[in-house]
């Protein structure tokens, strides 16, 4: 399948978001079957390595500070909007039946979106 020369991460439920380390950053995308991927952000170099370039919904970076998830919309190869990562995170709560937190923004072009764990 796709990426499968990849070591990439599935986030299949809640207790994968759990699982996460603290300390470490990771690069994500969403597939269009809202597939959320992610790796570590220091052996990922690029977002467009998990789909093997296939479109996907959202990309950026991805961190867990303790009950909290966090997600923007910082991919140098696919360049989401902040209303896609507004969007994509609401699915993803959906999804997972998780709430939706805070969001904060970074210039125009970036914004952070906090999941609650």
């Amino acid at each position: 399948g796709l990426g499968d020369v990849y070591k990439r991460q599935v986030i299949k439920s809640t207790d994968d978001w759990r699982s996460m380390s603290d300390s470490t950053r990771f690069i994500y995308v969403i597939a269009p079957t809202n597939q959320v991927f992610y790796g570590p952000e220091s052996q990922y170099k690029n977002h467009s390595s998990f789909l093997c370039g296939q479109p996907v919904l959202c990309a950026g970076e991805l961190w867990r500070d303790g009950d909290s998830v966090f997600l923007n919309n910082k991919s140098g190869h696919y360049k989401p909007s902040t209303d896609t990562v507004r969007n994509a995170v609401k699915q993803i709560c959906d999804i997972f039946g998780i709430q939706q937190g805070e969001e904060s923004r970074d210039g125009d072009a970036f914004v952070t979106c906090q999941i609650l764990l």
